[in-house]
């Protein structure tokens, strides 16, 4: 077992989180071109295109666990799925459908580049503070999404697909 030092995986975890991953091949191919590329302008998608991905959506969206309640009660109730960053994502796609979405990198002071600007993260946000281990610094999280309005309004999320507070970023120039 790894030290709690370590901020490490158990094997357990690493098994849960493998069993809730979609297998690429069975998402659209706009979907799989987020992945691999880290942003999606789903304003240039074909009719046929959002439909895919809405019908992908509502499938990912309406899978549900069926447990028992306890072992005297047999009979079978549906429960929710927790919330994921896939949800997250998909969440701001619709809440933002012509927003262009892209990811970039945060460097180790905290600071990131899009469109040309150089933007800061506050000091405060502890998923981008490093973390001492044994092994030197680690972060929890390098990247941030950035969905971009096309109209000049740009909202910010965390690698996660949590909000980001406008105060808590500050454009520091090009």
């Amino acid at each position: 077992m790894p030290s709690d030092d370590r901020d490490s995986l158990t094997s357990y975890k690493e098994a849960i989180l493998r069993s809730r991953e979609i297998n690429l091949s069975d998402c659209p191919g706009c979907v799989a071109e987020l992945l691999e590329t880290g942003e999606l302008d789903t304003s240039l998608l074909s009719k046929d295109q959002r439909r895919e991905l809405a019908e992908f959506l509502n499938k990912v969206d309406s899978q549900e666990a069926c447990t028992e309640a306890d072992g005297k009660n047999t009979a079978c109730h549906k429960t929710r799925r927790r919330e994921t960053r896939f949800d997250r994502i998909n969440a701001i796609m619709r809440l933002f459908p012509n927003g262009r979405i892209a990811t970039v990198s945060v460097d180790t002071d905290n600071r990131f580049i899009y469109n040309g600007r150089v933007y800061e993260l506050d000091s405060s946000l502890k998923q981008y503070a490093p973390k001492r281990t044994r092994y030197g610094d680690q972060y929890d999280m390098d990247r941030v999404t950035v969905i971009d309005c096309g109209d000049g309004e740009i909202h910010f999320v965390d690698q996660d697909g949590y909000d980001i507070e406008d105060n808590m970023i500050t454009c520091i120039g090009r």
